[in-house]
């Protein structure tokens, strides 16, 4: 295969999305077959982006949280029909918001609700149920304290009736560490990290991981430019919060790892079996109803829906097969499976706040890749 026209654009994507600097990886069958690095990691401009950089990959994150949860679901400790207070009691009476209150919930949150971020409830980090928990709990704040504080809000919408992308997965992470016995880290260290031979992939980055952070950014689109922000991920509420949904820092070598076992039926390039072929298969498929279809509509273009924790590609796109899936982090990282062809790419950049990395680059970035890949 012949990669200039990816090495071209991703070299001209500073110029055209003001990016100050990424990398991207393809591995095709456990082989990288591309890898290349553009820009500097600091604000200076000194120091070239590499392989040795980490990010905070926010929404990323839900990948490793959902091969969490399948992990468990293939050992029969829970199932996805399960309610959520089976786990975790304080979900045993939720209630939902009606026009001038809030009543019971007519139907009861089960794991499929938050695999599928269908069970309710919304991504506002400043709730007063949060807030009130961050100040009772200062700095000991956990993952099972915010799943519980969820419960006591009312939902948005009565569970499996909309999508809504939320907190979802962090809800999730507590859930599997309620069902495994582990702390959020302790377990992806056990079962997905240590299986693939990962090298830095956690929740807590020691001071040795965040001198190798790249700089982070906040994005102007007026003035089509990035701002050096102090790094800092506003979804790890606590310092002994987990957030499965959005807490982990990663190089780009770790979450390929992830990537391609994804890719190749669940075995990783190690040799280990991460999944079975039956429960990626279950995590990449369409999971929406029409009307959740529409809601999700809102976040990604119509040829996709959602799985568990996903993007799913309904219809083929060009080039692009159906069935290619994965997800994407807020300071705009990527991710694309394709378990048709064992492909993978793994993209990394670290700029808050720039919507059109999500509606152009990443599509772009898409196209670019299968025209490679399909051409005779």
């Amino acid at each position: 295969m012949e990669w200039n026209e990816l090495s071209d654009f991703l070299s001209g994507i500073e110029k055209k999305w003001s990016i100050p600097a990424l990398e991207c990886a393809v591995t095709i069958n456990h082989e990288r077959v591309y890898y290349k690095a553009v820009g500097y990691k600091d604000t200076a401009r000194t120091i070239s982006a590499s392989e040795e950089d980490m990010y905070w990959v926010y929404s990323i994150s839900k990948l490793f949280a959902v091969t969490s949860a399948m992990q468990l679901i293939e050992k029969g400790l829970m199932k996805m029909e399960d309610p959520v207070s089976k786990y975790l009691p304080a979900w045993e009476h939720v209630r939902v918001k009606t026009a001038d209150g809030s009543e019971e919930s007519r139907v009861t949150p089960t794991l499929f609700h938050l695999l599928t971020m269908t069970a309710g409830l919304n991504y506002e980090l400043d709730a007063p149920e949060i807030n009130k928990l961050r100040e009772r709990t200062a700095d000991r704040l956990t993952l099972r304290d915010l799943a519980d504080a969820l419960a006591q809000a009312p939902l948005d919408f009565i569970p499996g009736e909309h999508f809504r992308y939320s907190l979802c997965l962090d809800v999730l992470g507590a859930v599997v560490e309620a069902v495994s016995g582990l702390p959020m880290e302790e377990y992806v260290r056990k079962n997905i990290r240590e299986p693939l031979g990962t090298r830095d992939l956690t929740y807590f980055p020691s001071e040795e991981q965040l001198r190798r952070f790249s700089a982070e950014y906040s994005y102007d689109e007026k003035t089509k430019s990035c701002t050096d922000i102090h790094l800092h991920n506003p979804f790890a509420l606590a310092p002994l919060l987990a957030s499965s949904g959005a807490g982990l820092a990663s190089g780009l070598y770790d979450v390929a790892l992830l990537a391609d076992a994804l890719a190749n039926g669940g075995i990783a390039a190690s040799g280990q079996r991460i999944l079975t072929e039956d429960s990626i298969r279950r995590m990449s498929a369409d999971c929406l109803t029409p009307a959740q279809k529409e809601d999700f509509a809102q976040m990604k273009p119509r040829a996709y829906s959602y799985g568990f924790g996903v993007r799913t590609l309904t219809r083929q796109v060009g080039n692009v097969p159906a069935g290619e899936f994965g997800w994407d982090g807020a300071a705009g990282s990527y991710v694309l499976i394709d378990p048709s062809r064992k492909l993978s790419l793994v993209y990394m950049q670290h700029v808050l706040e720039h919507p059109r990395c999500f509606t152009e680059l990443h599509i772009e970035l898409r196209d670019t890749l299968y025209r490679i890949v399909t051409k005779p």
